[in-house]
């Protein structure tokens, strides 16, 4: 079973993630609250990715970022493949303070 949860925290809603569920509830006839066989699906609150939003977490191991209602079912099956979250080795920070003096 895969368990999907939409971000509702203040970001996330305001880009949109009440769209998103409501293409996830479309798709797999599950409403939030709700499982079957096959999709467990509920809000929650913020994942702490804000600069992504909106976000989903699936499976407890997954981020899925930047979600866009025509494309979030097909993200969601490939979760496991999605990398929308820099690792720290990913991220190359620069120390310029005072380099010119």
């Amino acid at each position: 079973m895969k368990k999907i949860r939409v971000c509702r925290g203040k970001v996330c809603q305001s880009f949109g993630a009440d769209r998103i569920m409501d293409e996830i509830v479309k798709s797999t006839g599950v409403k939030p609250g709700q499982s079957d066989d096959k999709h467990d699906v509920d809000f929650c609150g913020c994942l702490g990715y804000c600069g992504y939003a909106p976000n989903v977490e699936v499976d407890e191991e997954h981020i899925v970022c930047q979600c866009e209602a025509d494309t979030v079912m097909e993200r969601i099956e490939h979760a496991e493949d999605e990398n929308c979250i820099p690792s720290a080795e990913d991220v190359k920070i620069e120390d310029t303070f005072l380099g010119d003096i």
